[in-house]
């Protein structure tokens, strides 16, 4: 009967679907990991013997060096990092997966998460002489999650928000439970973010418009925090 064969068509069809599916998931996965191998060796390694042959060269000619010169080979080790750091970074966000590392999902403390992630970022605050100040709920329950990760997201706001503030200023980090839910909110005192910026901060390399002189963002630190 043709209202058999068409059920069975829609069933056949529904089948060919999910295994597009499948097989396009699969062909994600691959070039990810091709992408991230490309990166590593095509980028990282030349870099990588840049920064060396430059390590090499300032040792030989330690003494021969002005300092107009020395200046120019510390901005040039300066922007090798900046771009070996980015090149980190960007492989940390493509090669996360959600689904491997919920399998790692272990209860554990949001306190300790915090510590690690300010002790991480203490550096940096030092630096524009910012103090971090956590506020913690005693007693907080665990929460299931991967204590590495969430210790990375934290930071990566945390300096993010260090990034925008003003020197001598205070970074607010706060713990808490709310009817069921633990949230973590961090206030800082810098410039804000305009509602036309505001949809796009998640995105890759987004770094909007601050309109004023700030450090350097790669554009990724929120991005991966999302992820």
């Amino acid at each position: 009967p043709d209202e058999f064969r068409l059920i069975t068509q829609r069933g056949l069809d529904r089948r060919r679907l999910v295994l597009e599916t499948i097989t396009l998931r699969k062909e994600k996965e691959m070039l990810r990991e091709n992408f991230a191998a490309i990166v590593s060796h095509e980028l990282k390694s030349p870099l990588g013997a840049v920064q060396q042959n430059l390590f090499v060269l300032e040792y030989e000619l330690e003494d021969k060096l002005n300092e107009e010169q020395k200046e120019k080979i510390e901005r040039m080790k300066s922007k090798i990092n900046d771009l070996i750091n980015l090149i980190h970074t960007w492989l940390r966000v493509i090669s996360v997966d959600v689904k491997k590392l919920q399998e790692s999902f272990k209860p554990t403390s949001i306190p300790a998460v915090i510590s690690k992630a300010v002790e991480n970022v203490q550096p940096q605050a030092i630096r524009k002489n910012i103090e971090i100040v956590p506020t913690v709920q005693e007693p907080l329950r665990l929460v299931n999650g991967d204590e590495g990760t969430l210790v990375e997201v934290v930071g990566n706001i945390l300096g993010n928000g260090i990034k925008f503030s003003r020197e001598g200023s205070r970074i607010l980090i706060k713990a808490e439970e709310k009817e069921n839910t633990l949230i973590i909110s961090i206030a800082d005192t810098g410039i804000g973010i305009s509602k036309e910026d505001l949809p796009f901060i998640f995105e890759d390399f987004y770094t909007g418009d601050t309109g004023q002189v700030v450090e350097k963002s790669s554009g990724l630190g929120l991005a991966i925090a999302k992820r």
